[in-house]
């Protein structure tokens, strides 16, 4: 049962503020060290809002458009949050297991692919089922951070990107656990389903970080 799209939604809003932390905080915080504190503050925060922005701003042809009107925001909001975080993480880990050193730190990004990769499959089915469309591309900022991620070699890359893993699941996390509320059936169980393995990434993250 979807929620009733003519009540105000709250958590739609939590949603905006965690996708905009999943772009912005991990990617940002590793990158641009050279970039003062304040300066890498304001940079994350309208990076932010330009991703969420982007995520939500996907076009779509009148069949979409009519059936996602009759599907609840946060529904809608958090299957377009989800599948870029996926992606995002997909294409972090793709960049690790050719730039780290650490045996760990591979091990773990093969693992953010495989598991990313399950999701975003899952995703798709959803979002099919209910006439969601998802976001295809990164917002360019966004690419072009990750880009200079991918940049960074061996022990420098390693400790970059774990800092970030950790940071990043803690966001992500919250946001399936919120997400796991929800009174839409299918997304409930598929959040419910997906958080234990979140929770675990963040437990690898945050062991392997701290043995860097």
């Amino acid at each position: 049962m979807l929620l009733d799209s003519k009540k105000p939604t709250v958590m739609k809003y939590k949603f905006s503020a965690l996708l905009a932390a999943v772009f912005a905080v991990g990617i940002l915080a590793s990158c641009g060290s050279a970039d003062s504190r304040a300066d890498r503050i304001a940079d994350s925060t309208d990076l932010g809002d330009r991703a969420d922005s982007a995520s939500r701003a996907q076009k779509a042809d009148n069949r979409n458009e009519e059936f996602e009107s009759n599907t609840d925001d946060d529904v809608a909001l958090f299957m377009k949050s989800a599948a870029a975080g996926s992606k995002i993480e997909i294409m972090l880990g793709e960049k690790a297991l050719q730039s780290a050193a650490n045996a760990d730190v591979k091990k773990f990004a093969q693992r953010m692919i495989d598991d990313h990769t399950k999701a975003g499959k899952e995703l798709e089915q959803l979002s099919t089922e209910y006439g969601i469309l998802l976001p295809t591309e990164l917002p360019a900022d966004v690419r072009q951070h990750m880009e200079a991620m991918g940049n960074r070699k061996g022990a420098n890359f390693d400790r970059s990107y774990m800092e970030m893993m950790v940071k990043d699941h803690g966001k992500t996390v919250n946001m399936f656990r919120e997400a796991a509320a929800l009174n839409n059936n299918k997304i409930k169980d598929f959040a419910a389903k997906t958080l234990p393995v979140l929770q675990e990434h963040e437990k690898m993250a945050k062991e392997i970080f701290g043995r860097l």
